[in-house]
């Protein structure tokens, strides 16, 4: 079976869910706007993924995820040589065993698999055997559920790049700044901080492909690192649910800010340790990206991305019906504000002296609107 064809990349699983069909065997080639990509299957299923472009290769995939440091994927891709792949060389150096390493190879074709579903036009070659040339590397994973998952964020990610192609001016949150942890993160904080526009940096100043640079800006702007000014994701949330939301957020705020100026007034110690577990505590309720800012508590805007972006929070809030509070999304970010809230409170509580603060900024959260707040508040008095 040889055969050529062009596709929209949304359409990318519709076509290997007719190759699993046919129990296809052999290697289909995708040309795209900035190289070739490969997908190979055994009886309809991939067993794994290469490419020509150099942002595919294993070491800069997990540059891009943050396992490795700058220096490290500097030194390392110094010694690569016919004899030692970078994954040879991770290995060798203690850095990853062997199920790392495979865990690693299966996050690359991965990550060429979904970047394809973004690119609009795709060139495909398919070419049929009856046993693969390349070898079977073992990497099968369930491609259609990582497709599946990846459509809802690519909507987004298209939606955002079309928004600000519109309105190219990028603004850095210079409070959400610190959550630029990783090296390749920090490196492109440094890319928006020197040019301000998304058009010029994503044609013309990245080093890397366009499809992974819009994928960095776009994990920036849902971390809060770019300041929202696109307003994407409101629209996920009927109005009467997206004011009680503005609604609870305000309530949480105050509260957060009357503990932290507690413990700056009386120069306690711990608040930012404090801080970070109920950033925790938020996370194991939404998903990561979550964030509380010092100074400024819980960001709407943020929670809007969270609520938009995290599938995981969408089907709690869908399959909440037997859940004894009232059915919203509302009623779940009331949960997981709260919680956060009363851990932050217990810290407070356990000063020695400050009962009292404790007990008005426990008045507080009571008086806060929503039924989840007041009766929990209520039950721990």
């Amino acid at each position: 079976m040889n055969q050529r064809t062009t596709i929209d990349g949304r359409m990318l699983r519709d076509f290997l869910l007719d190759l699993r069909t046919m129990h296809f065997t052999g290697s289909v080639k995708f040309s795209c706007s900035e190289g070739q990509k490969n997908v190979f299957l055994q009886g309809g299923e991939i067993t794994h993924c290469n490419s020509n472009l150099l942002d595919d290769r294993l070491g800069d995939v997990i540059y891009r995820e943050g396992r490795i440091s700058l220096d490290l994927f500097v030194e390392l891709a110094g010694k690569v040589n016919e004899r030692f792949r970078f994954g040879d060389l991770l290995v060798q150096t203690g850095l990853l065993n062997m199920t790392d390493l495979w865990e690693a190879l299966v996050l690359q074709s991965k990550e060429i698999l979904t970047s394809l579903s973004l690119y609009p036009t795709l060139d495909i070659e398919v070419s049929g055997i009856e046993k693969l040339k390349t070898p079977d590397l073992g990497l099968r994973f369930r491609w259609d559920q990582t497709l599946d998952e990846c459509e809802e964020d690519n909507r987004h990610i298209r939606l955002f790049e079309a928004a600000a192609r519109q309105s190219p001016a990028l603004k850095i949150d210079e409070r959400a700044r610190p959550l630029a942890k990783t090296d390749f993160l920090k490196d492109m904080l440094t890319l928006v901080e020197q040019h301000k526009d998304f058009t010029t940096i994503i044609d013309e100043k990245s080093r890397l492909s366009k499809i992974y640079t819009l994928k960095a800006i776009f994990k920036m702007y849902a971390m809060g690192i770019i300041v929202d000014t696109w307003n994407l994701h409101a629209q996920d949330l009927p109005k009467a649910a997206e004011n009680e939301l503005q609604e609870v957020v305000g309530s949480a705020n105050k509260v957060f800010l009357l503990m932290e100026a507690v413990f700056i007034e009386k120069n306690l110690t711990g608040w930012d340790v404090a801080v970070n577990r109920a950033i925790r505590i938020l996370e194991s309720e939404f998903g990561a990206g979550v964030q509380l800012i010092p100074n400024h508590g819980f960001v709407i805007q943020q929670l809007h991305k969270v609520i938009a972006l995290n599938r995981d929070f969408k089907l709690r809030a869908r399959g909440s019906m037997a859940n004894r509070w009232p059915v919203s999304v509302v009623t779940l970010v009331q949960e997981g504000l709260h919680k956060a809230l009363l851990y932050l409170l217990f810290e407070l509580s356990n000063n020695r002296g400050f009962e009292e603060d404790a007990r008005r900024i426990h008045a507080e959260l009571v008086s806060t609107r929503g039924s989840y707040f007041s009766r929990v508040a209520e039950a721990i008095s």
